[in-house]
């Protein structure tokens, strides 16, 4: 018979502390190396979040029956090497653009905002799409809703966001955009079906280049691109 071993009582808590960090990430917390890993590995919120983020990311993998997955593959990798340089202190630049304060709490911020973007069933819209021509569609659909439009690699056409009431959902697969023109109004109409966006302007519009089909671009991600839109 295998010898019966005693583990005093004080020493219980310690041990199913050290056991829960082990495995309360999406990561192997023996390994955490940087201050946003540790902080997250040394924080039950934090360690909770993150496991919550993992069960997000895996449900938008397979948005659409998994048509974006590689959207969203390449999305959370730059969130994630972004969200890892936090608290470094080699970078101040860079450590200051992601979290602006004490980290625990920064994370947290981070992290719900993260899950909730995977929760917004708009989502599934953002991205970069691509014209034959080289224009570039960009639109921001969680959080503040921004669309902008490069009729050439380093030319914007035209950009608008939610807050100042120029982009707004129609329905769940159609926004639309109100610009001024030297014309007056101009309205566009922007439908997605999450691999491709068509964009149509009203008869009154005088803004050229910017209608069109917009092929979706899986490689690329917002991230690349600096949200400055007014």
């Amino acid at each position: 018979m295998r010898p019966l071993i005693l583990i005093p009582a004080l020493l219980l808590p310690a041990l199913m502390l050290i056991a829960t960090a082990s495995r309360a990430a999406s990561f192997d917390c023996r390994k955490a190396s940087v201050p946003s890993e540790k902080a997250i590995c040394a924080d039950r919120e934090l360690s909770g979040l993150d496991d919550q983020l993992a069960a997000s990311y895996k449900q938008a993998l397979g948005a659409w029956q998994g048509r974006i997955a590689e959207y969203v593959r390449a999305d959370q990798k730059a969130w994630l090497a972004e969200t890892r340089r936090a608290g470094l202190e080699d970078d101040d630049e860079i450590d200051n653009a992601v979290c602006d304060g004490p980290l625990t709490p920064c994370l947290r911020d981070r992290y719900r905002a993260r899950l909730a973007a995977f929760a917004s069933p708009a989502y599934r819209h953002s991205g970069i799409y691509l014209r034959s021509d080289g224009s570039k569609l960009l639109i921001y659909a969680t959080g503040a809703l921004a669309v902008r439009v490069y009729n050439k690699p380093a030319a914007i056409a035209y950009s608008s966001r939610e807050e100042t009431g120029g982009a707004a959902w129609a329905s769940s697969d159609r926004m639309r955009v109100q610009l001024d023109d030297d014309s007056g109004k101009c309205t566009l109409d922007i439908t997605l079906n999450g691999t491709e966006a068509v964009v149509s302007k009203n008869p009154g519009c005088a803004l050229k280049g910017v209608e069109g089909r917009f092929k979706r671009d899986l490689k690329d991600v917002l991230a690349n691109y600096e949200l400055d839109i007014y």
